[in-house]
């Protein structure tokens, strides 16, 4: 017997089910049949000099993007469609970030801390944006 393409283990359960237990036959043979499992990936994290290093090498502009994405844990295009209007700044909420556009369309939250949202508010003020602003522009 041949190996099983990952792509294909769907496929094969379901040939295994339909045949095991619709006839109640064949489960020693497509217990011989060698499945290739997908392996999960090993999660690196970055040391405290990696980073400094890689902060250290961004351009200016980008390290308050960089910064609300790794902390907030957004996804590239929820950062994309983040407005002004999207971040609580002040009060109680301080740091909540309303994802209108999330995986799937679906609406979430996410957080910031106080010290990144500080530097949020400095950056709305400082650029002079309306609430309805896209947070990040490309120029």
């Amino acid at each position: 017997m041949s190996d099983v393409d990952a792509g294909n283990t769907q496929y094969f359960y379901a040939l295994q089910s339909y045949f095991t237990l619709g006839f109640g036959r064949f489960k020693q043979k497509f217990k011989e049949i060698p499945l290739n499992k997908k392996s999960r990936k090993e999660i690196e994290i970055l040391d405290q000099g990696e980073w400094k290093r890689l902060r250290a090498v961004l351009p200016a502009r980008f390290l308050l993007l960089f910064d609300v994405l790794f902390w907030s844990g957004l996804r590239i295009k929820e950062l994309r469609h983040l407005k002004v209007k999207d971040i609580t700044l002040k009060g109680k909420l301080k740091g909540r970030i309303k994802v209108q556009k999330g995986k799937g369309g679906k609406y979430g939250e996410a957080t910031i801390t106080e010290e990144q949202t500080d530097k949020v508010s400095k950056y709305i003020n400082d650029n002079d944006l309306g609430l309805d602003a896209f947070l990040f522009t490309t120029r």
